[in-house]
């Protein structure tokens, strides 16, 4: 070649640079079309996290009165730590990156007496309502496939400084993009039968204005100021940000 000429390394170097603007071009279009999209119809407008149990019949009351129209969700929340699967400290159990993140860390866990409205069992069945034997729990079912569990597996949360076992009774589909209430784990409510915990909820109301949006917050606020508020369409702006500095 002569002098001075583009090598083929080089034009080679800039057609890999070329390709991977454009796919992170396209990624970036393809996140910012599902975020202002598809999630932002089926995400509720607000979650409340840490309402305190002696206050769940005033808060709704209060979300009842500010938002007639509106759907309120609301679930006991726990804070708790995967100990062992199967007896076997999950320190010791090798699980895929993908799952990882399920035994890292505090979880947030639930209880409910029935099967809840937004997940589809795939394996097992749910325990009835008046069940007082072991404790059981429903797994996510992606979550259960890449850490490896089955049906009849066992695992330990350490919950307010107490180990607890459960027994896996059942895998369910959860819809992580609907941004609603989901949890990895749900158990059956004898598991955690006296201990103390808060409650979380999640306040969906279509065709309301920013004006709406801000009227709830304050009277929230002012009612209940040690519960968190999460505007979720304000979250939703945060990560559009966030993804359009991809590019």
């Amino acid at each position: 070649h002569r002098p001075g000429a583009l090598t083929p390394s080089v034009v080679l170097s800039l057609g890999l640079g070329l390709t991977l603007l454009v796919t992170l071009a396209l990624i970036d279009g393809n996140l910012r079309r599902q975020i202002s999209g598809s999630l932002p119809e089926r995400a509720p407008n607000f979650f409340f996290v840490d309402i305190q149990s002696a206050d769940v019949a005033s808060f709704s009351a209060l979300i009842g009165k500010e938002a007639p129209q509106g759907v309120l969700a609301k679930v006991p929340m726990l804070r708790g730590r995967v100990m062992a699967l199967n007896g076997i400290d999950v320190d010791k159990v090798k699980v895929p990156a993908e799952g990882a993140w399920v035994l890292r860390g505090d979880r947030g866990l639930t209880y409910d007496t029935r099967q809840p409205q937004n997940a589809t069992l795939t394996e097992g069945s749910w325990w009835p309502e008046d069940y007082s034997g072991e404790p059981l729990v429903s797994f996510s079912a992606q979550e259960g496939k890449e850490i490896g569990l089955k049906l009849g597996d066992t695992i330990t949360v350490n919950v307010l400084g107490r180990n607890v076992t459960a027994r896996i009774a059942n895998f369910r589909q959860v819809e992580w993009e609907t941004m609603g209430i989901n949890f990895v784990m749900v158990f059956s409510p004898n598991t955690f039968a006296g201990a103390p915990h808060g409650w979380m909820a999640t306040l969906t109301e279509k065709s309301t204005s920013t004006a709406d949006d801000a009227r709830i917050l304050n009277a929230v606020t002012r009612a209940f100021p040690a519960v968190t508020t999460v505007r979720v369409k304000d979250a939703l702006d945060v990560v559009n940000r966030l993804v359009g500095q991809l590019g």
